[in-house]
């Protein structure tokens, strides 16, 4: 139960600062870490430490919660990706640049681009950025190669999350949740090469 009540109150501390830095294109990699830790991937941290706690097993507290962080993260990076690539995600193309929301891409390419970073600050001035505006910069985060630096840390991540299962990797089950995290790598970098 205390654990419980540590995520709401680690979840609420993310949500607030996601909506402090709205709007900001000065955001760290390491905020962008905190919000992103915070709100999705401390829900999978104490997903896999309950799996621990019902077996009542303290190694597998500490892997599985380790697992849960490294592809919580990767998630979160996946579903950023999710808003630049065109395919049958559902979600609309480059939403996040629409809501003035500092996505992972978004924030890389501000830290690599004087002039993307200038274009989103003019884009974001206005109350309700241009279409126009919104595409070229989509269409920049995508020449700029941002999605496959994207791709190369959800890569990193996974790899981390299975290396923290340690030698549950190899046990039933959890073969086949690292599968599913290879997979979801896997599924980015066919995209991204199409």
């Amino acid at each position: 139960a205390t654990e419980a009540l540590e995520l709401v109150s680690i979840m609420t501390r993310a949500t607030m600062m996601e909506a402090h830095v709205r709007n900001n294109t000065n955001v760290s990699i390491d905020q962008w870490d905190y919000i992103a830790d915070g709100k999705t991937s401390s829900m999978f941290t104490w997903c896999g430490r309950a799996i621990g706690h019902l077996a009542d097993n303290q190694d597998a507290v500490e892997c599985f919660g380790k697992f849960g962080h490294h592809f919580g993260l990767a998630f979160q990076i996946a579903d950023d990706v999710l808003d630049i690539q065109h395919d049958s995600s559902g979600k609309t193309p480059f939403a996040d640049l629409r809501n003035k929301n500092p996505s992972f891409p978004i924030v890389l390419a501000c830290q690599q681009s004087t002039s993307f970073k200038r274009d989103l600050e003019n884009a974001w001035m206005q109350d309700v950025p241009s279409e126009e505006s919104i595409i070229k910069l989509g269409n920049a985060l995508i020449d700029m190669g941002i999605v496959t630096q994207c791709i190369d840390r959800i890569q990193r991540e996974v790899d981390l999350s299975i290396q923290s299962l340690g030698d549950y990797a190899d046990k039933p089950g959890c073969q086949e949740i690292a599968q599913w995290a290879l997979a979801m790598c896997h599924r980015f970098q066919v995209l991204e090469s199409a």
